[in-house]
């Protein structure tokens, strides 16, 4: 850069942005990878009680529905974080997994009501 007849390197100014970066999305993406694995988790834990919801008593029907929503917000929080990284470092991220849970139990969720 060349300001007031000075001219400046910008190398290391460069260097030092993209190692911030890195750090900065490196954590959101550990915290990304963290929220869609517990709301994987509790949306697995759920399935034997998704498979036949007409034997589930309605106290159990409310738990499930639940369940599945905590699940389901857990994993676009997750995604969401992965977004923001994929934005900003260009990284992008395996999540066909995540997307079939939460469609699974927004589906769920929508027979429940």
């Amino acid at each position: 850069i060349d300001k007031a007849n000075k001219t400046y390197a910008l190398a290391p100014f460069k260097k030092a942005q993209a190692k911030g970066i890195k750090v900065l999305c490196t954590e959101i993406e550990r915290e990304g990878q963290d929220a869609c694995d517990q709301g994987l988790k509790l949306i697995q834990a759920s399935e034997s009680r998704m498979i036949d919801t007409g034997k589930l008593t309605d106290a159990e029907k409310k738990q499930l529905k639940t369940d599945l929503q905590k699940g389901g917000d857990l994993i676009r929080d997750g995604m969401n974080l992965f977004d923001r990284s994929q934005q900003v470092s260009q990284h992008t991220f395996e999540t066909t997994q995540y997307t079939k849970a939460r469609k699974a139990a927004a589906m769920k969720i929508g027979e429940l009501k």
